[in-house]
């Protein structure tokens, strides 16, 4: 990092606030183009989602494997229920065993 001088100091800080100015825009843009973290899905998009037909999305909520909510006859999801029944299949790789072995002390 260079040191300033005093007749520096204003060319210093217009090229301050036009950085400031640039990375308020693309935060700005970023956050208005960022889908809805834990949004609530219908059937027919939860099905899309999980990609599975809406059949095998109804027989999973009828056994209780998946969260859901329902008004009415309506059902719904959030984003965040169908991505943790999604990583609840998901296997641990060798390293991840590994690591929990490591952690566990050898113990199984």
């Amino acid at each position: 990092m260079q040191t300033l001088n005093f007749e520096q100091l204003p060319g210093a800080v217009t090229e301050l606030y036009r950085k400031i100015d640039g990375m308020e825009s693309l935060l700005l843009q970023l956050i208005k183009n960022k889908p809805e973290v834990n949004e609530r899905k219908s059937a027919p998009e939860a099905a899309k989602h999980l990609n599975i037909a809406l059949p095998t999305l109804y027989g999973l909520v009828s056994q209780r494997k998946i969260r859901n909510s329902k008004a009415g006859k309506k059902l719904s999801f959030l984003t965040s229920d169908l991505d943790e029944y999604l990583n609840s299949g998901r296997r641990k790789t060798a390293d991840e065993m590994a690591a929990d072995m490591m952690r566990k002390g050898g113990r199984k």
